[in-house]
């Protein structure tokens, strides 16, 4: 039932998603079934090797094209299944149509003699086993192009079959040595450990270069050196700081004389959080009631800051997200530390605390009198110029007897005798560095005693009735 099944069948038997190589036409489940019993089914092998699709050197260095046999080759050689009947490598092949063949500038020819011009800078590493490499010294600029590997290839048995391929490899003989190439990650983040990777698209052993890296210091650990298949790579694991962001990276090539002859270079883009925060007064050292206050949270950051959180005396200001802090007409209650977190993608960060001191004039000034309810002649009268609050302190007190200005003073305190010259109405002014400001009167009335010990307001003097 199987057989009746595949052999009925016409759709196309997908091996894998790769396109269908040429050499090898469309396979269908019908003709699978027919060439299942060919020898060797050499038609699955296309390609036959595994080269480097493209190669970089230079004049003067040499070329190593690293080649290897695929599997599908190999074990039947090793099984005595497959022969190889000629392997040619070629500069520049072209297909000759008449002949059906290719020709070109044969670099080496298995079993046949090549012009000395060559041989002396020619040679085949590998066998008809499994390696199929060639090296070619001192290149010169006119060995610049495609490189070809024609193989040809018998099966044994009773029917044996005959498989031609021509592998080709792109080569670029370039005057000086090209600039290695850097790959690193999308994205470098402080404190977490990447790499980047310098190669170059060469390796030769007969014609060792060195990459080394350079940008770092000496935080930088020893980069790991890997060469094979064509390319020679360079591999630096390092942990980035916030300081490398807009580091120069470089990666040198030098030849084996040990001069640098080519470098390349990448700029490190390192996220960080936050750095350096402080709260910054952008409106003067000086604040007072009623002006317009500014303070600015600034730091450094990559990427920008996204958000501002803002706290006074420790407590959030929930209304408060941006980078600057507005006060227009700032209020003595508005004094207290400030201090600001910034925060981006990669983390938030916490400024010093910087106090807003608001200075503003004597407010709730006003005078009290130290003294008895009554006054008696002879009495020490004191009165006081208490304030409620000064920012800066009272520098100055200047009193006031019947709205004529009586006395400057540093003391809060007026302190004179109950005789008649001292009774009127008295006031005082504070002032301090900002400004000032004055208290309500208040009266001082000294009362006098009469014959008899009564007292009377108004007179004064003994034994009689003399007005005060």
């Amino acid at each position: 039932m199987l057989l009746w099944v595949i052999a009925v069948t016409d759709q196309l038997f997908a091996l894998s998603s790769a396109p269908r190589r040429r050499g090898c036409p469309g396979v269908t489940m019908r003709r699978l079934v027919w060439l299942l019993f060919l020898p060797g089914f050499l038609c699955q092998c296309d390609p036959s090797v595994e080269v480097p699709e493209s190669l970089i050197a230079w004049t003067g260095a040499c070329l190593s094209i690293p080649c290897l046999y695929r599997s599908c080759v190999l074990n039947p050689i090793r099984t005595k299944k497959l022969t190889i009947n000629s392997l040619t490598w070629y500069l520049n092949p072209v297909y000759d149509s008449e002949k059906k063949d290719f020709s070109g500038t044969v670099l080496y020819k298995h079993s046949a003699s090549i012009s000395p011009a060559v041989t002396e800078r020619v040679r085949f590493l590998g066998d008809l086993e499994r390696d199929c490499s060639l090296q070619l010294s001192d290149l010169r600029a006119s060995e610049n192009g495609t490189y070809g590997l024609r193989l040809i290839i018998s099966s044994t048995g009773q029917k044996p079959e005959e498989k031609k391929w021509m592998t080709k490899i792109s080569v670029n003989v370039m005057g000086s040595p090209p600039a290695p190439q850097i790959q690193t990650p999308s994205e470098f983040r402080e404190s977490i450990a990447a790499q980047a990777v310098c190669s170059v698209a060469y390796h030769c052993p007969n014609y060792p270069i060195t990459l080394t890296w350079v940008g770092l210091g000496h935080r930088t650990p020893e980069p790991t050196m890997r060469t094979g298949s064509g390319r020679t790579e360079s591999t630096l694991t390092f942990t980035p700081t916030w300081q490398d962001h807009g580091t120069n990276l470089t990666c040198r090539l030098s030849t084996p004389a040990g001069t640098p002859s080519s470098e390349n270079s990448v700029v490190l883009d390192v996220k960080y959080a936050p750095k350096d925060a402080r709260v910054e007064l952008v409106t003067g050292s000086q604040i007072q009631e009623g002006t317009t206050v500014v303070l600015n949270c600034s730091c450094r950051a990559h990427p920008p800051v996204s958000n501002y959180t803002w706290y006074r005396n420790g407590q959030h200001l929930p209304a408060q997200t941006q980078q600057e802090l507005h006060f227009n007409k700032i209020h003595p209650d508005q004094s207290g530390s400030y201090h600001c977190k910034p925060q981006n993608r990669v983390g938030m960060s916490e400024s010093p605390a910087i106090t807003v001191d608001v200075q503003h004039p004597p407010k709730e000034v006003r005078i009290t009198l130290k003294n008895l309810q009554r006054i008696r002649e002879g009495d020490a009268v004191t009165l006081n110029c208490s304030v409620g609050s000064s920012n800066p302190p009272v520098t100055k007190y200047t009193w006031y007897k019947d709205n004529s200005q009586y006395q400057e003073t540093q003391e809060s305190v007026l302190t004179f005798p109950a005789t008649e010259e001292w009774s009127g109405s008295y006031s005082c002014v504070a002032q301090n560095a900002i400004s000032y400001s004055q208290s309500s009167s208040v009266s001082v009335d000294v009362q006098c005693e009469l014959d008899g010990g009564r007292v009377e307001p108004g007179f004064c003097g003994s034994g009689s009735m003399l007005p005060c």
